[in-house]
């Protein structure tokens, strides 16, 4: 599985408790503490899923992104399980399955 799909399972799980998951606005710092991956690559995973049409990257005072309801139809439709990362880097036993 390419490691991008992990950022945007990663991105997903951040969303799945707010009422309008594709309207939140995530940050920089929120996909470090719940990623795996270091910033760099992060960074190069958003902007590879931004072309797939998975996420939206936007920039206020900084750097913000959101999925996309297509974003969300990808996760929820993969068969591989990822794990989410709580802010301490801990699992949350939230997980997604990802293809």
């Amino acid at each position: 599985m390419d490691n991008r799909y992990t950022t945007l399972a990663t991105l997903a799980g951040i969303v799945q408790e707010t009422a309008h998951s594709t309207m939140y606005a995530c940050t920089p710092r929120e996909m470090i503490l719940h990623s795996t991956f270091d910033w760099d690559m992060i960074h190069k995973h958003l902007l590879a899923l931004t072309e797939e049409g998975l996420v939206l990257i936007s920039q206020a005072e900084s750097l913000q992104f959101s999925i996309t309801q297509a974003g969300l139809d990808k996760v929820a439709g993969s068969d591989k399980k990822i794990n989410v990362l709580g802010d301490r880097g801990q699992v949350t036993g939230d997980s997604y399955i990802l293809r």
